[in-house]
This record gives structure tokens, sequence and C-alpha cells, in this order.
């Protein structure tokens, strides 16, 4: 059967797809043998030829690498081979997602690659993550509800894994059931949060989103009394730690050396400044909730000084002085 010629330029864009990229190309005889393959009828060179200016005219990216013979290679793919790569690793090391759904993303994603790269690194991704959860095989759907939901205003009635509870050696979660008006869907801290008004409660709360057991729309009215439309959630809950409540002007004084580690935490809208008197030292002001500061300080407590809220520093020596308190009563009975 005589294959209908406008299929030509889909297979031979197919073709570059599995086999080429800016390592490896093919000549317009391979091109011609691997259509012969599929068609079972040879097209001549010049139809090879024609239909590759065809594709070219159309927007894609084919290099021609000239020799004693042509070849040609695929430039311009919908994800790069970096990029499909990096996110497979993203995917394969996220305990947020599910091992099974890992599996499926990730052979999606290495389909953007030339056959040769796709088999050469599938290996990668061969084991199990085993500190996945065994959760999560709603994450994706329940991520596009809460988008929906949020964009659109729809009342969500929600079963939540609320908390951990440790029985003997097992872990056990609570559930509660929840009437949500959700307000927006971020992400911080490697995890994806829904920031969303309770109903009953006055004030926003924040789920994470691989802890969501079923999701449901509902046809319920929001709140009238709440302006969703100027609510920046970015700036309410985009802190160091995720934690929500009034924002704080925290001031510290660092030592240099953990600069980077502190510049990647805090973020971009700190302030720094390195102390003229002392280049090995480094002031630091940024805007966070109480708690956010307090597990601020406590993690790098070795090497900053906070300066002010003055109240959160004194809770924080109580906090030091606590812990001190209770390690001398520990070793004391042992």
């Amino acid at each position: 059967m005589t294959p209908d010629k406008g299929i030509y330029p889909l297979r031979i864009l197919r073709i570059l797809q599995e086999f080429t990229d800016s390592e490896r190309s093919v000549s317009a005889q391979e091109i011609q043998e691997r259509l012969t393959d599929i068609h079972g009828k040879k097209p001549c060179s010049n139809t090879i030829r024609a239909n590759i200016k065809r594709l070219r005219h159309e927007g894609f990216k084919i290099i021609r690498k000239d020799g004693k013979y042509a070849n040609y290679y695929l430039a311009d793919r919908t994800l790069t081979y970096g990029e499909v790569i990096a996110i497979c690793d993203q995917i394969h090391s996220s305990f947020f997602i599910s091992a099974e759904e890992s599996q499926k993303l990730i052979k999606k994603l290495l389909g953007f690659l030339p056959t040769h790269l796709r088999s050469q690194h599938l290996k990668q991704y061969h084991n199990d993550n085993k500190k996945k959860t065994l959760y999560n095989n709603l994450y994706f759907e329940n991520y596009m509800k809460f988008c929906h939901a949020s964009e659109r205003h729809i009342a969500l009635d929600v079963v939540y894994r609320s908390r951990v509870v440790l029985n003997g050696s097992e872990l056990h979660y609570t559930r509660k059931r929840h009437t949500l008006y959700p307000a927006a869907v971020i992400s911080n801290a490697n995890f994806s949060y829904l920031i969303a008004f309770i109903k009953g409660k006055d004030n926003e709360g924040r789920f994470r989103i691989d802890r969501f057991d079923s999701v449901e729309f509902l046809d319920e009215p929001f709140p009238s009394d709440w302006d969703y439309e100027y609510y920046d959630h970015y700036d309410m809950y985009c802190s160091p730690y995720m934690f929500g409540g009034e924002k704080l002007n925290a001031q510290f004084i660092c030592d240099m050396h953990i600069f980077q580690a502190v510049a990647d935490v805090v973020g971009h809208d700190a302030r720094f400044y390195q102390l003229p008197d002392d280049p090995e030292k480094f002031y630091l002001s940024f805007k966070a909730s109480r708690d956010d500061i307090l597990l601020f300080t406590q993690q790098f407590m070795e090497w900053v000084t906070l300066l002010s809220p003055d109240d959160i520093r004194d809770e924080f020596e109580a906090r030091c002085s606590e812990v001190l308190r209770k390690s001398k009563e520990y070793s004391s009975k042992e």
C-alpha cells in the first residue's frame, strides 16, 4: 500500500525526536531506511530533504551538519535534556509523590528524550525510593481541584490527615473532616500547601496537599467578610519555615561563613550588609512570623545574635535555659 505523502513530515519529525540530539545525528539515507521499514516503500532522497525543509519552515529547529554526507538532528524540543533529567530527579526524590505516581511521571518525561538517552537514564530510577509515603496517589488530582476551587471560589468538603500519632513504634494519622474556603495553592520547603479558611473559624490555615484523603466540591457560598481578591498568600506564607501569623521585623548579627546558607533560607526580600568594623560579620533583617524567627534563631544559634524583637529574644533565652535544665535533669537520673 502506497503511503500518503502527507504523513512523511510527521514521520520524519518523529524519527528526529526518537533518534537524534546535538551529540547524535542521522543522514537522509538513515531516515530513508527507517521510513522504508515503516511503510514498506522507499521514498526518494529528494522527498526526505523537501520535508525537512518544510518542517524547518514551520518552525522546527532542525540542524544540518555538513560533511561527506549531510546529517540532521532536532535541537528544538518541548523540554531540554537537562530539564528532563532534573525534573525526573526531583520527582524520584520527592516524598510527597507516591512511588506509583513517580514511575508514571518519570516514564512520561523520559519519553521527551531520544531512545539512546532514555535507556541510559531509566536505570537511575529503577529502584523505588523507600522513604516515599504509601499515600499520595491522589496528589495531582487533588492539586488541580484546589487550583480550580481557589480560582473560582468553590467551597470544599475534605478529609485531612491533620496530625500523626505515635502508638508504640507505629505511626497513625488522625483524620478530620472540614469545610474549607480555599484561597491559594503555594509551594514552600519542598511541600505544596493549600491556604484556606476553615468553616467556623476566624483565621486561615495551611494544609499540606499530600495529606488529603478526599476532596469534594460543595455548592456553598464563600463568607462575605473577606476580600479574596487582595489576599497576598505569598507574603503571608512564603517565609523561611512556612509558619503563618503577624509579620515581625527581625534583626541579627551573623558570622560571615554562614552567609550562603542564610541567604538561601530567608530569600531575596531580606536586607544584608557587611559590618564596616568587622568584615567577618554581617547584619541581617527580614520579616517573618514569630515562630519563623524563633526557629531560624534556633537553627543558626551558634553563629547569630538576635537583636530584636526584644520579647522574642527573651523567649529564646528562656527556651534555651529550659532545654539545658531538662538535659541536666535527665543526666542526673542516669
